[in-house]
């Protein structure tokens, strides 16, 4: 069976680099595989055809599409194989205007964060790259130098050390940047005992993790991001959602706030991230010393980020306080210092601007009018014990929606709150209003709110896992995320559960 598998993979590596596909009217420089139903042509195809082709490049998995790189922040065109990523970088000249993803260190960071454990250098003919302190040697070493070395491998970034594959069989492995290399003992003596690993296809139909996602913020139509539970952190590019690398090592993300598809905040509990230059990074060094008499640490139980520009946004932490980010800092902005409930009292805030805003908790909601926090709406206790509101939605200063534990709906007119009959017993965890005539809210147990013709109705939902945030790019087409990794699409009048 394994020399039939040989012979195949020659056969079709001898056809495909002399003959191909052709596409039907298409000149010689496109190539369409029936095997998978995607063509590769142009640059990407002289490329493929120059870097092995078949057998170290696999077959095409998808189309030209544009993606922003985890590397740089930047959009490019790239095409997914099932041994690599091509980017084309058409700044640089041939032949580096095509490059490869640096699918090896993704994969490493996310599965060995810390380092791969009990690392090895073998004895035969090893070389040190003092770039990244790691060894190449023996047959991994022969395999590297005549395959492309530095330009298609990338430095490594691991020594030597056993992996369990996803065919739950262990082998010796070792890292690269846009590789990782594989022992195959049993193609011994044939040009295959080292393989490399499909990152192309384990990138590409990756499954999203089976985690809470708390939060959502879409930059465009075709870019977003969501963030959840044990600090995950999925992006949407190129038509496709999939996992990012976070630096969250404990705890949560519950509120992201994207300015641009370069520039963003996460944070959750202790952590606070800052998306810049392509990567998520901490940013826990931009918290000055806060004066204004309020104890500290701020940053703790951050609980909800907003921003409005790079330069300028909001965040609660501990509950009680509220922060400014400016100049580069996030100094102290407001105390809540309610006597009348103990814990956290605030939980989120939308700002809609550098000079209003809103802030909400178990109690009251607070408005922010021309640098100064006050109280817009406050319960008459032992009539209303709490509001228990816990977003905002507003498609002006004179229309703010609140929406809340069981399943609470009220209204902000420009002058004051009144609660609207409720349509649902869930809790209503987000809301989203594309105009005074039109919006979104989901929430519990899969509920859905539609808001047309000035009244709030339940919409059928295609899931019952709890949802917790959902925003629209357009009326017509929007996302909602929560309970166990739910993504729900909304196209053309439907919502319907995202597939990878």
């Amino acid at each position: 069976m394994r020399l039939h598998n040989i012979i195949v993979v020659v056969l079709l590596l001898t056809t495909l680099l002399t003959v191909g596909s052709p596409t039907a009217g298409a000149q010689s420089d496109s190539y369409y595989f029936p095997e998978t139903g995607h063509t590769i042509g142009g640059r990407f195809l002289q490329y493929w055809q120059q870097h092995g082709g078949l057998a170290q490049q696999g077959y095409p998995l998808s189309d030209e599409v544009q993606e922003r790189s985890d590397t740089d922040g930047k959009v490019y065109t790239v095409q997914y194989f099932e041994r690599a990523v091509f980017e084309l970088h058409p700044e640089n000249q041939p032949p580096n205007d095509v490059l490869l993803s640096l699918l090896g260190n993704f994969r490493y960071q996310q599965l060995y964060p810390n380092g791969a454990p009990n690392q090895q250098v073998s004895a035969e003919n090893p070389r040190h790259f003092a770039e990244t302190g790691k060894f190449i040697s023996g047959k991994f070493r022969a395999y590297w130098e005549q395959h492309g070395g530095l330009a298609q491998q990338g430095y490594p970034i691991s020594n030597e050390f056993q992996e369990t594959g996803t065919d739950g069989v262990s082998r010796t492995v070792q890292y690269f940047e846009r590789a990782v290399f594989e022992m195959h003992p049993e193609n011994a003596d044939t040009p295959y005992d080292v393989l490399l690993t499909q990152l192309g296809t384990l990138r590409y139909h990756a499954p999203l993790p089976n985690m809470n996602l708390f939060s959502l913020s879409m930059v465009s139509p075709t870019e977003g991001w969501a963030v959840g539970d044990k600090g995950v952190i999925l992006h949407y590019t190129g038509g496709r959602w999939r996992q990012t690398a976070s630096p969250v090592q404990a705890g949560y993300l519950g509120s992201i706030s994207m300015t641009s598809p370069t520039d963003g905040w996460a944070v959750g509990g202790d952590n606070v991230l800052r998306y810049s230059n392509g990567v998520w990074q901490d940013a826990s060094n931009m918290f000055a010393s806060l004066s204004n008499g309020a104890p500290s640490p701020y940053r703790h139980g951050l609980s909800s980020v907003d921003m409005i520009s790079p330069d300028a946004g909001w965040m609660i932490a501990n509950g009680d306080f509220i922060l400014r980010y400016s100049n580069g800092q996030w100094t102290f902005d407001y105390s809540y210092g309610n006597p009348k409930l103990t814990g956290a009292i605030l939980a989120n805030l939308k700002m809609l601007s550098a000079n209003e805003g809103w802030a909400v908790g178990s109690l009251d909601i607070l408005h922010y009018q021309n640098g100064s926090w006050t109280t817009s709406y406050s319960p008459v206790l032992g009539r209303e014990q709490s509001i228990g509101v816990v977003n905002f939605a507003a498609s002006s200063s004179s229309d703010v929606w609140a929406v809340g534990v069981n399943g609470l709906l009220m209204h902000y007119n420009g002058s004051e709150w009144s609660v609207v009959p409720s349509v649902t017993g869930e809790t209503v965890g987000s809301a989203y209003m594309i105009s005074l005539a039109e919006g979104w809210a989901v929430g519990g147990e899969g509920t859905i709110l539609h808001y047309s013709g000035n009244k709030w109705t339940t919409y059928n939902s295609p899931t019952s896992k709890s949802l917790n945030a959902v925003k629209m790019v357009s009326p017509t087409e929007g996302w909602a995320v929560g309970e166990a990794g739910t993504i729900l699409h909304y196209e053309n009048g439907t919502w319907s559960i995202y597939q990878q």
